[in-house]
């Protein structure tokens, strides 16, 4: 051991060295980061801003920077020489277990709990690729030293590397908001700017790290199976005669090379070896040893790409050619110092005051001109007396004031609610926090809703024909007597009222019987589905009745889903049967189920099944209903009453309680085991778990989820 550091910290979570000084980082499980001169052994400099544990820090190989990640859900990143934080970079939603600075590109990578890779532009300030396909939490994730490469270790059991190329080919241009919000969200739900290339599988517990061999296709993996693997990127024959030629294994790189033809290769590793020339097997045939094929993918989305608008900096980056942000101009002087390096004038890189203060000193010391102008001659004037510039005096050099935080920013971090994240931009948000809340993982159906709700928390204005529109932020709730240091939460384009009115719409629709009808009137409650995880109420009380809403929805998306495929079903009876008789079972308004009940007595009367016929004219009776269906009731019940059988034998008995299956429209009686969708609250048989919902189409039958966040009120 050479040396060795003490600190009052029982725990220390992470390390990295400086590229160029003797430095250590060592990030604390009591929060702090610990700066140390492992020449020295002395303790430079600690920073203490983050909120618990700090498991991840990484030094910048040529800036004086670093980053660190923690268990507060930040990345924050720092200047070692003006000992301070210069940014924050919020969107994780769980602990960070790691973080890396790209060696040449201005990009972070960062793993986390919740079970995602992020990699950010750290000088714009932005997320660019949320890098999705773990199923545990991510312990660690790193680039590779030279390609467009990422390779990540999951408790999920896997080493994964991902394809990050199409990154590089996304630069900042100078057009509207509008239309980069638009590339933005076809990437977002569609596009793909990092893909699976390998999935490694192989260890029996929990990867804990996984890393990039620096110069050969190797990565190297250690897991809680207590064992580590070594894994080859590269199934091809010339490059593995290369990596054992380079590794020393002459004789294997000669076998190699000969048995799969490789016979320029093998004469000159023959004349290498000289005497040593191991002999082959006769009689043998030779197969390449090809390792399990990997799992591909080709679209792990939500992949959220987010680029700098024109008035947020964008076109001043792209000038600097990646330079450091405007807002840390007291970083930019100095980058490197200590290194003293010798440019091509040989002047040492110092600072350039001192420079220049020993330039005057020199001036001072060196009285001789060099026979140039003697002055001490020459008869001049008095010097006229210069009047000196007010302290307070303005500046004719204009200074761009400092950018504050962008609106859409403060709405993603204020909020708990998918709606108001959506409506801010943070579509990847907006979608975790749905699938945790409701189970949600289709989310076609909510994508023009998202793009809706950001629309409509903004407005855009246009200065000039030739300059880029100007976005607006739209607040719920605006007036002019608000202070202007507070923002309220973003104005959202549908309401709870618009779904009532979608309700009495559904209603009317179904009320008419029609086939075109009843399918409007599907579409209508399903669109009551999808769009309630979008809305906000204020009170306790709207809560209850946005439930209450879904509840109604879902049994009519059920039953209208049964009644259009009765109508499909003429050449089958008895399935026609069986799915009147279910629809009497729904939770339905009572003209309605008058409808229903008429429909199950005429199909089953027709089909000779009187008995059946009986119980659906005696429940129809109970209603009240028009004189004309009451008089046709009662004909069937004396009808029945002397004849009560059933010519066909339905999957149906109306007096053992059921409820019915969402997805194949069977009965599941009291009793039997059965699932749920944990938004709509469909019911389904056991088999169907895991499959999206068949009534809401939204969710994942059988997913857990703690329940519909629509109001404020319920997170406060």
């Amino acid at each position: 051991m050479l040396t060795k550091f003490e600190t009052k910290s029982n725990r220390v979570k992470g390390l990295t060295f400086h590229p160029k000084r003797p430095w250590i980082l060592a990030s604390l499980h009591s929060g702090v980061i610990q700066l140390w001169d492992y020449r020295m052994g002395t303790l430079i400099d600690r920073f203490d801003e983050h909120e618990g544990p700090v498991r991840g820090v990484h030094f910048h190989n040529s800036q004086p920077l670093f980053v660190s990640g923690g268990d507060d859900y930040k990345i924050k990143v720092w200047n070692h020489k003006t000992h301070r934080c210069l940014f924050t970079l919020l969107g994780h939603l769980d602990y960070i277990r790691t973080v890396q600075f790209h060696h040449e590109n201005p990009w972070i990578v960062s793993a986390s709990d919740d079970q995602t890779i992020r990699i950010w532009n750290w000088q714009s300030r932005t997320c660019i690729s949320v890098l999705t396909g773990h199923n545990h939490y991510v312990m660690c994730a790193s680039f590779h030293p030279k390609e467009d490469l990422v390779v990540s270790a999951s408790l999920d059991q896997t080493v994964r590397v991902w394809d990050i190329g199409s990154l590089k080919k996304k630069t900042v241009s100078p057009a509207d908001d509008l239309m980069r919000f638009t590339q933005m969200n076809s990437d977002l739900f569609g596009g793909v700017d990092a893909i699976v290339k390998y999935v490694l599988e192989g260890h029996d517990r929990g990867v804990n790290w996984a890393s990039f061999h620096p110069t050969l296709p190797l990565i190297v993996s250690g897991a809680d199976d207590r064992q580590v693997k070594l894994w080859r990127m590269n199934g091809d024959v010339k490059e593995r005669v290369k990596i054992l030629e380079n590794a020393g294994h002459l004789p294997l790189a000669y076998i190699t090379a000969s048995v799969h033809g490789l016979t320029d290769t093998a004469e000159r590793l023959a004349t290498e070896l000289g005497d040593n020339v191991p002999s082959l097997p006769e009689g043998k045939t030779p197969s390449l040893l090809m390792p399990p094929s990997p799992v591909m993918c080709g679209g792990d989305w939500p992949l959220l790409r987010v680029m700098k608008g024109i008035f947020e900096g964008g076109l001043e980056s792209a000038a600097r050619g990646g330079a450091v942000d405007e807002d840390e101009e007291d970083v930019g002087g100095d980058w490197g110092e200590g290194l003293d390096m010798v440019d091509v004038d040989g002047m040492e890189n110092r600072d350039i005051e001192a420079i220049l203060a020993e330039a005057e000193g020199a001036e001072d010391e060196n009285d001789e001109e060099g026979g140039w102008g003697e002055l001490e001659g020459l008869d001049l004037p008095p010097e006229l007396d210069t009047p000196k510039a007010s302290a307070n005096a303005r500046s004719s050099v204009f200074v761009t004031p400092t950018q504050g935080m962008p609106v859409s920013h403060i709405w993603s971090q204020k909020s708990s609610l998918a709606a108001e994240q959506a409506a801010a931009g943070s579509f990847d948000t907006a979608m975790r926090l749905l699938n945790r809340q409701l189970g949600i993982r289709n989310f076609a159906p909510l994508k023009s809703m998202f793009i809706d709700l950001f629309s409509g928390s903004h407005s855009y204005l246009r200065a000039f024909s030739s300059s880029p529109v100007v976005p607006l932020a739209i607040e719920r709730g605006w007036s002019e007597s608000n202070s202007p240091n507070v923002r309220g939460p973003p104005a959202l384009l549908y309401g709870f009222s618009q779904q009532e009115e979608k309700l009495k719409s559904g209603y009317k629709a179904t009320t008419s019987g029609k086939d075109e009808k009843l399918t409007e009137a599907l579409r209508l409650f399903l669109s009551i589905l999808h769009t309630i995880p979008l809305v906000v109420v204020e009170s306790r009380s709207e809560v209850d009745e946005v439930k209450e809403l879904v509840s109604i929805a879902k049994e009519y998306v059920l039953g209208l889903k049964m009644e259009l495929k009765r109508r499909q079903k003429k050449d089958d009876p008895v399935r026609q049967q069986e799915l009147a008789a279910y629809f009497t079972h729904c939770n339905l308004q009572l003209p309605h189920l008058r409808l229903a009940l008429l429909n199950a007595m005429t199909v089953c009367y027709k089909a000779k099944n009187l008995a059946t016929a009986y119980n659906f004219a005696k429940r129809l009776l109970e209603t009240n209903p028009l004189e004309s269906h009451a008089r046709a009731a009662r004909q069937i019940v004396q009808a029945a009453e002397r004849n009560m059988t059933d010519a066909t034998e339905l999957n149906y008995d109306f007096r053992n309680p059921f409820v019915i299956c969402g997805s194949t429209y069977v009965p599941i009686y009291r009793g039997q085991k059965d699932v749920s969708c944990p938004y709509c609250t469909a019911r389904f048989v056991p088999s169907q778990e895991g499959n999206i919902c068949g009534v809401c189409d939204l969710a994942v039958i059988g997913a857990a989820a703690s329940g519909l966040i629509c109001s404020p009120s319920q997170v406060r």
